[in-house]
């Protein structure tokens, strides 16, 4: 397989994915490497797994053994011959035999938690379909009433048994099947089986989620870039060779479009699509805004706008990898425009007046259109950029001061023909082709030879991460956005804002011209006579929401070619990246080909877990000649330890009683004291002073 390029890899090179909300060190490595790791954390756990239930069995064991310290349980009682009572002739009831040495055994000899289920099972099922018979002898007497400390007699049998025969007592339990009386009488037993049962059970279902889980160790291949060729790539207009062309521009205006057709709005990972951290940026659309110029530009009416925005997106969306980011929005709104006392037909021309262009006085004039030839649209565009000094200036009426880019479209339509009439302010095609060129089919066309003018705003605002504060993206944060923000926020913000700049309709039609239309890929070039496919009553509508997405797109681009170097090798091009901002190039994430990610903290708590539970696993025989794991011998220590804390504990708090009561108590007489107390009625004690030598307390009778 082809892997990406340029990727930030190394398994000593381990790098943090600030996107993760924890485990963020990362490790790059190629796929083959990734599978040969993920085979061996495989093994380890496997082979690790008996050794980790050992441990926790035996832990059990000694918190049983501790507990049993505490409440020691009675001991089975032995069977013994049962002797009839002499006043009543009848012979206490057999006593059960108790389970529980044989539980602990059976858990103690487990070594898998999959055979103390299997053994515990059998042995529940023994507990619940065993009982002791009653004993029997050869006697007619009724039962009778006993005092309370006595044990409940059972009645006499009527069995046969021949004269000089000794009498019998079975304590021996036998089969009777499953009866509530034996689960009743070992509910205590039974519940310490079930508990057992269900940690066995636990742990069995841990050990294959953690055989599972280790899987989540290598994720998706998302990629730290290491291009050698980062930079802020522009043309540069103080040098270069004067015959050396480039068509940079051109190929990023229409790689964005493209992408944007293919990937916005389309399944997640579709193809095409899967090199973004984030296929697209999500937006919301309103219908009927309020048009953003001034009444007479409106054409539709003042409430007759489509603005398209987004949210307040993070900018680690875009791979931006830094802790929090800032946050940016993108707004488009788009109105067609009034033609009439704007355009003018003049002897030769036509003219449009919405502000001088250039040396012009006119923004745009055309020669009056002869026959079209071609299909499709053609497309004139005019740009200004926040009011600028640029070459085309706007009138008033389009408050260009107000907003980061104001763009005007003059679409003309050439030899198109539909089968259906449009009344689209944009695309228009009402009147009927007469005669017509096909016999027995209707078609219309657009016979005004005057162009339709549709025109955009662009609004782009940066957020800090809270939301709190926003501001125009210029390349100064404002002070208001400083405090605090760390160095690696500002290089955020850098790779942001000239990642935004050119994220406007402008950008995204100004060199493609009527070919970044959807009505032009309608048309049907393969027919001898023009005709398109049927187009929207809205079309103008389609074509704003493909432009601002070709915008959106050119966001995510402008940034990947920045760090990847794509203009590296382009004539008359000159790296202009701010000094400060140098470390950018390592702080891109993408998708790649080829490599995947190991989550370092995962891998090296793995292995650190597995040899400590291989340590604790150690069995070796005592002088005592029993066999004994590590982590018993640890327990007991830890044990001893605890108990002397506790000891400490006790006599500090004895010590300090007696300080206080001997600065509460005064001499009787009045005097200094000779440094005897008395408590309540107890002795008086010599307590030892500071200058003195510790010696044992005097006890004086009183």
């Amino acid at each position: 397989m082809l892997e990406t390029a340029e990727v930030h890899h190394g398994f000593w090179k381990p790098w943090t994915d600030f996107n993760r909300h924890a485990w963020r060190r990362q490790i790059t490595i190629s796929e083959d490497h990734s599978r040969i790791i993920l085979g061996v954390v495989v093994a380890l756990l496997a082979l690790a797994s008996p050794a980790a239930y050992i441990v926790l069995n035996r832990f059990i064991v000694r918190i049983w053994a501790s507990v049993e310290g505490v409440y020691p349980q009675h001991k089975s009682p032995v069977a013994v011959e049962a002797a009839p009572n002499e006043h009543t002739g009848m012979i206490p009831r057999s006593p059960r035999h108790s389970f529980y040495p044989l539980i602990r055994e059976t858990w103690k000899c487990s070594r898998s938690p999959d055979f103390a289920l299997a053994s515990l099972v059998l042995l529940s099922w023994k507990m619940v379909t065993h009982a002791p018979p009653p004993a029997t002898v050869d006697s007619q007497s009724a039962p009778s009433h006993l005092d309370a400390g006595h044990v409940e007699p059972v009645p006499v049998l009527e069995t046969p048994r021949t004269p000089g025969t000794p009498q019998v007592h079975q304590s021996d339990e036998i089969y009777t099947g499953f009866k509530w009386q034996n689960v009743k009488a070992r509910m205590v037993e039974t519940a310490v089986v079930t508990i057992l049962w269900l940690f066995s059970a636990t742990t069995f279902g841990l050990i294959i989620w953690g055989s599972i889980a280790s899987t989540n160790l290598i994720s998706e291949g998302i990629g730290l870039s290491a291009s050698a060729d980062c930079g802020v790539w522009v043309m540069d207009g103080d040098g270069g060779s004067p015959n050396c062309t480039t068509g940079l521009n051109y190929l990023q205006e229409l790689e964005s479009g493209e992408y944007a057709q293919r990937c916005y709005g389309s399944s997640t990972g579709a193809d095409g699509c899967n090199f973004f951290v984030a296929q697209d940026i999500p937006y919301t659309e309103v219908h009927d805004d309020a048009c953003p110029f001034a009444d007479e530009l409106c054409l539709l009416g003042q409430s007759s706008a489509y603005t398209m925005r987004t949210e307040l997106i993070s900018s680690k969306s875009l791979g931006i990898n830094v802790p929090k980011g800032m946050l940016f929005n993108r707004s488009t709104t788009c109105a067609p425009i009034e033609r009439k006392g704007f355009a003018f037909s003049l002897n030769e021309s036509l003219s449009y007046n919405y502000g001088p262009n250039g040396m012009s006085d006119s923004t745009w004039t055309t020669a009056k259109s002869t026959t079209p030839t071609f299909p499709g649209y053609e497309v004139a565009t005019f740009c200004n950029q926040g009011g600028s000094s640029g070459d085309w200036q706007p009138i008033p009426e389009f408050n260009s001061e107000s907003y980061r880019f104001t763009t005007l479209m003059f679409v003309q339509s050439q030899n198109n023909y539909h089968t259906q009439p449009l009344k689209d302010p944009i695309f228009p095609a009402n009147t009927l082709v007469i005669p017509p060129p096909i016999r027995g089919k209707t078609l219309y066309y657009n016979v005004d030879p005057f162009a339709t003018v549709l025109a955009c705003v662009d609004r782009a605002s940066i957020c800090t991460p809270s939301g709190d504060f926003c501001w125009s993206g210029n390349l100064d944060i404002p002070p208001k956005a400083l405090n605090p923000t760390s160095h690696i926020e500002k290089m955020g913000y850098y790779m942001l804002d000239i990642s935004l700049r050119r994220s406007s309709v402008c950008n995204s039609i100004s060199m493609r011209g009527g070919n970044a239309l959807r009505a032009t890929s309608k048309m049907q070039s393969n027919v001898t006579l023009p005709v398109s496919l049927p187009l929207s009553s809205t079309q103008w509508k389609i074509e704003a929401k493909a432009l601002f997405e070709t915008s959106l797109a050119r966001i995510q681009i402008e940034l990947r070619d920045y760090v990847r170097g794509r203009g590296a090798n382009e004539c008359n091009f000159a790296n202009r990246i701010d000094d400060g901002f140098l470390d950018m190039c390592s702080a891109y994430r993408f998708r790649t080909v080829g490599w995947k990610n190991l989550n370092a903290t995962g891998f090296w708590l793995v292995l650190g877990l597995v040899l400590v539970v291989y340590l604790l696993s150690i069995e070796w025989a005592r002088e005592d000649g029993e066999d004994k794991l590590v982590a018993e011998d640890l327990f007991d220590a830890i044990k001893l330890l605890f108990g002397k804390c506790v000891l400490w504990m006790r006599g500090r708090n004895s010590r300090q009683y007696v300080a206080d009561a001997n600065g509460e108590r005064e001499n009787p007489a009045g005097g200094e004291g000779n440094g005897n107390v008395t408590i309540g009625n107890v002795s008086p004690v010599h307590v030892v002073g500071s200058d003195e030598d510790e010696e044992p307390r005097e006890v004086v009778e009183s």
